[in-house]
């Protein structure tokens, strides 16, 4: 992945410093991992009388990034350089991932006491 700096005018005369990121090899990667139907999901959970929801929302920025990947992740800021540690929303294969994780999380009893 390179990534480059640079500068421009903006419209008010103003240097202002801008950077980019070839992305590009990161997103050619693919995992088909297959996604549920949300459809589905929503018309099996209407057949039950209870329901419990799990906060995903929060813990998806929880999955760890294999230490040799994070390289794959660096972006450049004022501040410096960084990388991620954790999986971003951003990367194309993050919600295969995380579905992958809670398919095995929940194996035991995928279809029978959780749907995700």
């Amino acid at each position: 992945m390179e990534i480059g700096r640079g500068e421009a005018k903006s419209d008010q005369g103003r240097n202002q410093q801008w950077q980019v990121a070839d992305v590009h090899r990161l997103y050619q990667l693919e995992y088909p991992y297959p996604l549920p139907n949300i459809d589905r999901l929503v018309d099996r959970a209407s057949s039950f009388t209870l329901l419990s929801f799990m906060d995903a929302y929060s813990r998806y920025n929880q999955i760890r990034i294999h230490l040799q990947d994070e390289p794959k992740t660096t972006f450049i800021t004022d501040s410096g350089t960084f990388c991620y540690m954790v999986m971003p929303f951003v990367l194309k294969n993050a919600d295969a991932t995380y579905q992958h994780l809670m398919d095995n999380i929940f194996k035991d009893i995928m279809g029978t006491n959780v749907e995700a």
